[in-house]
């Protein structure tokens, strides 16, 4: 019975776990936040503002994105706006690798590499504010055009049963059919921009969906119902959050599919918290003891 169970173990860490490794020191002296483990099937990051979060998603998206200058783009600009000269950062996953430093000097230059092409599918970032570019589209990073245009393309390949009624027109705009009326995407609200996204990629994207605070603003039960869509998926998802309740929607993956109206099923979640730079494994942590230290004093 030990044997069966240590098996399952080691098939389920094959299947869904990818180790990853990562250390940030923007003057080359202390650490911002460094860390190691295991990237699970979903994974869910937590932590306080400044804390690393969307710098560790936008390190995840430049070394996975398997196209290699936009890659570079998106390295070569965390590196110049967050290293000090001397300063440096590196991730790795898997079996592939990043590094960017800050030389010292006079005019101070920024270097970065990346070994190899990730061989990990296709990557979607959704960073802090894409609904606003979704719902309005507007020149945005050129980096992250690209990454938009590919979005869009497994978004008009969905063709399942969905919360909200998107469609792209001849004027290649999107727009929500309320009853007969198409009513345009940027008139529509920010749950119909980003759920209406997220439930379609979930039916046809099988590569990494990374998601900067994307779930934290969201009515509980969108956020719900998004979560679950990211869970039945076929995707990678790694989460950035500020809320216990979108961790717990992870967590509790069995429950949330079941709560959706979805057919439950085990899904590898791994959660960490960046706690004084470092990376530490949590479950049920008291993340959210500032909510009961208001109701205490209300």
């Amino acid at each position: 019975m030990l044997l069966v169970e240590l098996l399952m173990f080691l098939i389920l860490v094959d299947v869904w776990c990818v180790e990853f490794r990562v250390e940030f020191r923007p003057s080359g002296g202390d650490v911002w936040f460094r860390g190691r483990g295991w990237l699970g099937d979903k994974t869910v990051l937590m932590g306080p503002p400044r804390s690393g979060k969307t710098a560790f998603l936008c390190l995840l998206f430049s070394l996975l994105t398997p196209d290699g200058e936009e890659s570079v783009d998106v390295a070569h600009s965390v590196a110049d706006s967050l290293l000090e000269p001397g300063g440096f950062f590196e991730l790795g996953v898997g079996g592939f690798h990043m590094a960017c430093h800050k030389t010292e000097g006079g005019e101070a230059s920024v270097i970065c590499s990346r070994d190899g092409r990730p061989r990990t599918g296709d990557v979607l970032i959704f960073y802090e504010g894409v609904e606003l570019t979704l719902k309005q589209p507007r020149a945005v990073n050129p980096m992250f055009m690209k990454m938009l245009q590919r979005m869009e393309r497994y978004v008009d390949r969905a063709r399942g049963r969905f919360r909200y009624a998107l469609v792209r027109r001849e004027d290649g705009k999107w727009y929500e059919i309320v009853g007969i009326k198409p009513l345009m995407l940027e008139h529509a609200s920010r749950a119909v921009a980003v759920v209406g996204f997220l439930e379609r990629l979930a039916e046809v994207f099988d590569g990494w969906i990374l998601l900067d605070g994307t779930l934290d603003g969201l009515h509980p039960e969108e956020s719900l119902y998004a979560a679950a869509r990211l869970l039945a998926s076929r995707a990678r998802v790694v989460v950035s959050t500020h809320s216990p309740w979108v961790k717990d929607l992870f967590l509790c993956a069995t429950a949330t599919l079941r709560l959706a109206g979805l057919e439950p099923r085990r899904v590898g979640v791994a959660v960490y918290e960046i706690v004084g730079g470092e990376f530490k494994r949590v479950d049920f942590s008291d993340y959210g003891t500032v909510y009961s230290k208001l109701y205490e004093a209300c």
